[in-house]
């Protein structure tokens, strides 16, 4: 099978390997590659089903294209996350936005506990743009990925991507995640994240080999760590087990 089996789409950044898709194509034994984890008839297989859904969404993408205002940005996102497109459902709108840490962020709309921002077509997303909803007060791509901060949204994300990648041996990569974990706790000041952050870098260097990088971000866990707060990560057990002095070699 061709390492390309989808011409449009491409793999970006460290995060996910660059054949992502060929291997879940080729992996038989994933979850939901059968027509009934999507809610389909044993005759309709997914392959139909999605290039339907992407008919469906070329007329809604073209319409939008004619009508580029906040009725057509509205009914395009509408149609993107409804039962024909991504699949999520309903958005609940948020006229007063989402408060995170008593600040309050005008996002638009919310997906259970994760925000979802939309904006008029063509809208500056690194730039404050005046007039419009929610890009007016701050630029958009920095105000979500501020909340996405302050939140207890991204933690896990970027926890369980490490996760995945390590325990597929692939520890060199895992770094990727260790990195944008450290560097977003370091932005934000989270000590979670921070704690989280130096907890699986000293794992992926240990189980690199390099053993006196791992010991330092140990150390960064320890200085960091406290009981009451952070025992959900298991790293009192073994901060008491670590050694306070190195033995003597015999």
């Amino acid at each position: 099978m061709s390492r390309a089996p989808f011409p449009s789409l491409r793999v970006a950044g460290g995060l996910l390997p660059a054949d992502l898709f060929a291997r879940i194509i080729d992996d038989t034994t994933l979850h939901g590659r059968d027509p009934a984890d999507y809610g389909l008839g044993a005759r309709r297989t997914v392959r139909e089903a999605a290039s339907r859904a992407f008919e469906d969404l070329t007329k809604e993408w073209q319409a939008l294209r004619r009508d580029k205002g906040s009725t057509g940005t509205r009914d395009w996102l509408r149609a993107l996350y409804g039962s024909d497109g991504l699949g999520y459902g309903p958005l609940e709108a948020l006229p007063g936005g989402l408060t995170a840490d008593d600040k309050v962020f005008k996002v638009s709309h919310r997906w259970q506990h994760v925000g979802v921002h939309w904006l008029p077509w063509g809208t500056d997303l690194d730039h404050r743009t005046k007039g419009v909803v929610g890009a007016a007060d701050a630029a958009p791509q920095s105000m979500v990925q501020e909340l996405l901060n302050r939140t207890d949204a991204l933690l896990p994300i970027l926890w369980g991507l490490w996760i995945h990648v390590s325990c597929q041996g692939r520890v060199a990569e895992s770094l990727e995640c260790v990195k944008e974990m450290l560097q977003i706790g370091e932005s934000s000041g989270n000590l979670d994240t921070l704690v989280i952050g130096h907890t699986i870098a000293a794992q992926s260097y240990f189980f690199l080999g390099d053993f006196i990088t791992a010991r330092e971000h140990w150390n960064e866990v320890f200085a960091l760590y406290d009981e009451d707060k952070h025992h959900y990560c298991g790293v009192c057990d073994f901060k008491r087990n670590v050694p306070t002095r190195r033995r003597k070699r015999t």
